[in-house]
This record gives C-alpha cells, structure tokens and sequence, in this order.
C-alpha cells in the first residue's frame, strides 16, 4: 500500500512539474460590451459541440472504443490577448500570401502579446469547457483577442488551435442589435 501511494505521489509530483507555469500579468475588468461580444462569440462556438454530439448520439455505430472517455466540448484559453487589429491582415498584403496568418504564427502573437485579460467566468456556455494543463482538447483550444469596439459595430479575433494537426481562425464582425450583440460576417480567415 505504501508503495502505491509513494509512486502516486512521485508520478503527481512528476506531471505537475511539466505543466507550463501560468503567465500571471495584471488585467483590467472587460468592459459590458467586450463581456457580451466574448459571450455572443462562445455561445456561437458552443453549437459545433451540440453538433457533434449530436452526431454520435444518431450514429451510436460510429464511436470508437474511447468516445465515452473523451470530452469533446471544445475548450477556451483562460484569457483574452492581444487586440483585432494585432491579428489582421497587413494593409497592402494579399491573405493568401500574408504570413501572419499561418496558425502557429498567429498561436505565436497570441501566446506574446502583452494586453492580457482574465476571461469572465460567466460567459462560458456549458458546452465549452476551460483549458487547462492536463485537459486533452481533441477539437482544439479556443483563443480570442479583445474585441474592438466603434459605436454599434465590433471586430474580434477567434483562433481554434489543435495542437498542430489542424485549425482555422479568422476576424468576425458583429453588430449591436436590440437583443445584443449578433455574429455578422467573417472578415479574414484561413484554416489548415
């Protein structure tokens, strides 16, 4: 019994140390309008997560051995980073030879960016689920700038990374209607 519990503790130990420590930076509070453009934009995201259930729950022949394993609520970073504009398309360049926009350039200028805030905890619909250290995310983890603002119209940047294997991203408009904010059109985006 001691045995287990000491190589319980050591493999503990073991797994924490590998985990990435957490960059704490100072944050301001988001503002009404960028808390109900963050929520309008993950409430949006949550349907591919119905979706897929969905899918499985009509098709219970297609699951493989791990489906009632693993979750597949998307997951969503922690914070918001950067601003739109950060992650837009240069003016002059053509999106299909724009660099920035590969994935791992942009997970990059997401993971470096300086303006960072702690994402509300009341915005996150119940079929998303936070990421975290030791969380495996199969359909990828979800990252957000902070949503520009001008008047009745908003820009914000949304990134679905997959640990390489796969992602799309892109800069979406919204507009403030008497109901709230409503998802427009795509402005830029790519997938790989």
């Amino acid at each position: 019994m001691r045995i287990y519990f000491l190589s319980a503790t050591v493999l503990s130990l073991a797994l924490l140390s590998c985990a990435e420590p957490t960059k704490v930076r100072p944050s301001k509070a988001l503002g009404v309008d960028e808390r109900e453009i963050v929520a309008s934009i993950l409430s949006w995201q949550a349907e591919s997560s119905r979706d897929n259930i969905t899918f499985f729950n009509d098709n219970p022949e297609m699951p493989g051995l791990l489906h009632d394993f693993i979750d597949y609520r998307f997951c969503v970073a922690d914070e918001l980073a950067g601003s739109t504009a950060e992650f837009r398309i240069r003016s002059g360049e053509d999106a299909f030879d724009a660099p920035q926009l590969s994935p791992a350039n942009q997970l990059k200028n997401w993971e470096q960016a300086d303006k960072r805030t702690r994402m509300p905890r009341n915005v996150l619909p119940k079929d998303l689920r936070w990421d975290s250290s030791f969380k495996y995310c199969p359909l990828g983890v979800l990252m957000l700038s902070h949503p520009d603002v001008m008047g009745d119209r908003a820009m914000i940047f949304v990134q679905n990374d997959c640990s390489g294997w796969c992602g799309w991203g892109g800069v979406y408009q919204l507009h403030r209607t008497e109901t709230g904010w409503e998802i427009g059109e795509k402005v830029e985006g790519w997938v790989s």
